[in-house]
């Protein structure tokens, strides 16, 4: 089964033309922002809306996901928790999720190293999600212009399941 299908009309869509490079778009003027987060609302998507500003520790960032996103009870509070359920989210009654958080800047300010991996993680679980026909976008608004991260859901090339001991491969 297939998220999208090749048609004309398939490739105006907002999702499909932002997953078609990134499942992560930032944005400097709200007013974008806001519509392209309005257009997920009406097209299908549970979109679920953080305001960065206030996540000045990682406890409170954790908490407004938890809260948010309806995290399950055993939620750990952590990275390693948060890319779990990210993948286990329930997507069967919408078309997606789109996580749209207002000033990141300020988040990506206080805790970098956390902001970045907030980033790769949603990346990484797009593309996984994708694999299963489920839609996972990151809508981030910040007011630096110039705003750039890290490169995000990067993979490696790896080898196959049958030789990827080194011993299946003479070393």
């Amino acid at each position: 089964m297939s998220v999208f299908k090749n048609t004309e009309a398939t490739w105006q869509r907002l999702d499909y033309r932002l997953l078609l490079n990134s499942p992560i778009a930032l944005f400097w003027h709200v007013e974008i922002f806001e519509k392209q987060v309005a257009w997920f609302q009406d097209n299908g998507y549970r979109v679920a809306s953080f305001d960065a500003a206030s996540w000045d520790t990682e406890s409170t960032f954790h908490q407004d996901l938890y809260k948010t996103l309806n995290f399950p009870g055993y939620y750990g509070m952590n990275l390693n928790a948060l890319n779990d359920c990210l993948f286990d989210m329930d997507l069967l009654d919408c078309d997606g999720v789109a996580i749209a958080v207002r000033n990141y800047h300020e988040f990506s300010h206080s805790l970098p190293r956390v902001a970045q991996d907030f980033l790769d993680i949603i990346a990484n679980n797009s593309r996984r999600n994708l694999l299963f026909g489920k839609r996972l976008v990151g809508l981030f608004q910040t007011n630096i212009a110039d705003a750039a991260y890290a490169p995000l859901g990067a993979m490696h090339a790896i080898w196959n399941p049958e030789e990827w001991p080194n011993s299946k491969r003479g070393q």
